[in-house]
């Protein structure tokens, strides 16, 4: 009813003007005319990005990545934003290639004209996975911030904009977490905190908005009542950890990111292309930003600025939450505890002052990264200076952690240890959640609400332990004891399951045929394996397998052919394919992997070697033959390097030649190479040839047991296209 009532009203006010003259129907004409132009030069803004972005693939460094950033600087600038740019050196996760790139920062000072107010940060990033378009992934988060700024660039604020393009982001949010360090101390006390954009541009996948605790803050309230308005719908707040607003968080520094779940099976593949976008979600995630952005600088009445005040708690979680958005969501005043995380002091730590982050012990991978940095993206949190009790052959680290699976918070000192052999490695911590007025009835009342009844008949250190997680998936042996003091510690000791085969099974159907497989197996054989591997190509192959060594470990390999064993062996690691629930954890990924290996199998096999050669130990070692696949890979690209070294050699020339890979996982090696590009091929469309990775790709047209295997793998997977 109210809404035809002021339908009715602003109907009877047009007549008006219309029956009182000319000049003010003009005006009323112009006034119109501005709204609709305003709304298609945003969607114009977002397509033109969008299809400048995705034109070519944005791996970090790469010429055509930099190239965009500059384009995009030029068009920031066009705006009225005064834009700088933040150069890094890195080295890529795959193939370890040096790098050198920029972040590109474009500033909106505030109407006082003085760079004294406070900050607002929207952030996204322009690299692509190497392999890939990156249209999901994340032009569509920078082309977001684009129509975003051409909007704002218009509206007088007394809070200053910098829309930062960061670089590097999969390659360890090098860029976000490079500029984040440089900002200065005066800086850092004028932010409100960073509104990261990711993947926004799936027209299946649900809006999400992420923290790096799952506790509220100003820019996630901002986004949720943006997204309420835009979509008519509540959107939930999750804990995540998977884009650069990390880094702001390791930074002490709030930050939220906008995203979309499930982002869909093209990300990271040569398949994240313009196409893959809907324009209606792009659209929708723009409106929900800039109402998010309006908000936060006071250009909504029905908006407080409390919300953007007393932003100094490390991660935005508790002080920095509006007093109304903080009511059902920080911890202390959900259980009553009366906790400070700022004042916590535990045992041991001096009087460090420790920064807040929120773990799930039996979930967090804590064997993965190999460094301090990883070690703080893993968390999300800095770990600070140096422990008072650090040696000089051991530096120790700490950080004040919650565990985010509880519904009691128990406050955790977490200790990270780094060797002077470069070891690193996640100890121990404790929980003194007794200091801070926890019974030890209360702890384990928490506890066993949240993983059953204690199991003691595990031991460590001579201690009977109260809960023990032996979790395979993690690579992490977790064991919570209590000592003589009454302390809780939590220990997890990281352990290297290596490559640990499980099973193996011929390609003879007769002999193995699916219904003899354990469900798990049969499950990733009939949805996977057999749609990739066609019967012909069976042939070629003497088995497959699977093996396990943790999450993220090792994916899959191909055991060439030997003289022992004839005929290659693809290993899959179910842990990887499946996750906990028995779905598949990202097929297109699987798909991939099983494509890679399929790309090995053709190029590995009896025929395509010499596998009499003896090396060392007697053994047998594979050499290509003159004629063989990757021999006539090699002369075509890489005339003036031998082709017939053993597999797995690695010509470091390669490694001087980023530009022409199909992926830096190609720099590990020609034959690695060989595979991607394979791969490449498999779910890429036909291209022209215009640069040395697209000639590698059509390689493969011109020989039918390669467009066979395209065409079959493509029938059994429609989302390849």
């Amino acid at each position: 009813m109210k809404n035809k009532m002021v339908k009715a009203a602003a109907l009877a006010v047009i007549s008006a003007l219309l029956l009182s003259g000319c000049g003010r129907t003009a005006a009323l004409e112009v006034q119109i005319d501005t709204k609709a132009n305003e709304k298609s030069q945003s969607k114009d803004v977002l397509e033109h990005s969008i299809r400048t972005l995705t034109k070519v693939r944005r791996g970090a460094g790469l010429k055509a990545e930099q190239d965009q950033i500059k384009a995009l600087g030029q068009r920031m600038e066009d705006y009225g934003y005064t834009v700088a740019y933040d150069p890094f050196d890195g080295v890529t996760r795959e193939g370890g290639l040096p790098f050198s790139s920029q972040n590109l920062i474009a500033r909106k000072t505030g109407t006082s004209g003085r760079n004294d107010g406070r900050i607002l940060i929207l952030s996204a990033h322009i690299d692509s996975a190497p392999q890939s378009f990156g249209a999901l992934d994340d032009a569509s988060g920078v082309a977001v911030l684009e129509a975003v700024a051409e909007k704002m660039a218009k509206i007088k604020t007394d809070t200053e904009l910098w829309f930062c393009i960061f670089s590097g982001e999969e390659e360890g949010l090098l860029g976000s977490r490079h500029f984040v360090e440089g900002l200065t101390s005066e800086e850092k006390s004028r932010i409100i905190g960073d509104i990261q954009v990711d993947a926004v541009g799936s027209g299946t996948g649900s809006y999400a908005i992420k923290t790096v605790t799952g506790q509220t803050n100003p820019l996630a309230e901002a986004l949720k009542k943006g997204a309420a308005k835009e979509l008519d719908e509540r959107v939930p707040l999750t804990q995540g950890k998977g884009s650069s607003h990390v880094s702001f968080a390791i930074g002490g520094l709030p930050s939220a990111l906008l995203t979309q779940e499930p982002a869909g099976e093209k990300v990271g593949t040569v398949l994240d292309r313009s196409d893959s976008l809907d324009q209606k979600a792009l659209q929708a995630a723009a409106k929900i930003t800039e109402d998010a952005v309006k908000s936060l600088v006071g250009q909504d009445s029905n908006v407080s600025n409390s919300a953007s005040e007393s932003v100094d708690s490390a991660n935005g979680n508790l002080e920095a939450v509006s007093p109304a958005a903080s009511q059902a969501t920080s911890p202390q005043e959900r259980e009553g505890d009366g906790i400070d995380l700022n004042t916590v002091n535990p045992d041991g730590a001096g009087n460090q002052e420790l920064n807040v982050g929120y773990v799930s012990p039996n979930n967090e991978r804590f064997g993965e990264e190999t460094d301090l940095a990883g070690m703080e993206r893993n968390l999300g949190v800095s770990l600070g200076e140096k422990a008072p009790d650090s040696r000089p052959d051991r530096e120790v680290y700490n950080a004040l952690i919650y565990w985010a699976n509880l519904d009691t918070p128990l406050p955790t000192r977490l200790e990270f240890q780094v060797g002077a052999d470069g070891s690193r490695s996640f100890s121990k911590a404790f929980i003194f959640a007794q200091e801070r007025g926890y019974s030890a009835d209360r702890i384990r009342t928490v506890l066993q609400n949240a993983y059953g009844q204690p199991d003691s008949s595990y031991t460590r250190n001579g201690a009977a332990a109260v809960y023990h997680f032996p979790d395979q998936l993690t690579r992490a042996d977790h064991t919570l004891t209590v000592q003589m003091d009454g302390t809780y510690l939590w220990q997890v000791g990281v352990y290297r399951l290596g490559v640990k085969e499980l099973d193996q099974y011929g390609f003879d159907e007769e002999k193995n045929p699916h219904g003899e497989l354990p469900e798990e197996e049969a499950y990733i054989w009939q949805e996977l394996i057999s749609k990739v591997v066609s019967t012909e190509n069976r042939s070629l192959m003497g088995s497959f397998g699977f093996f396990r060594d943790g999450l993220d470990g090792k994916r899959s390999y191909t055991l060439p052919a030997t003289a022992q064993y004839p005929a290659p062996r693809v290993m899959i690691d179910p842990d990887d394919v499946l996750d906990r629930d028995g779905n598949f954890r990202d097929l297109s990924r699987s798909v991939a992997d099983v494509t890679r290996e399929l790309g090995h199998i053709l190029s590995t096999n009896a025929d395509q070697l010499a596998i009499n050669a003896q090396g060392r130990r007697g053994l047998s070692t594979a050499e290509y033959l003159p004629d063989s696949y990757q021999a006539q890979f090699m002369k075509q690209f890489y005339p003036e390097l031998s082709y017939t070294n053993p597999i797995g050699a690695t010509y470091e020339d390669l490694r001087n030649r980023p530009e022409d890979f199909v992926s830096a996982e190609a720099a590990k090696g020609a034959n690695e190479e060989f595979a991607d590009a394979f791969t490449a091929f498999v779910f890429s469309d036909k291209p022209k040839g215009d640069s040395i990775w697209e000639q590698k790709i059509l390689f493969f047209y011109g020989d039918p047991v390669f467009t066979d295997a395209r065409k079959y793998i493509r029938g059994n997977f429609d989302w390849i296209k």
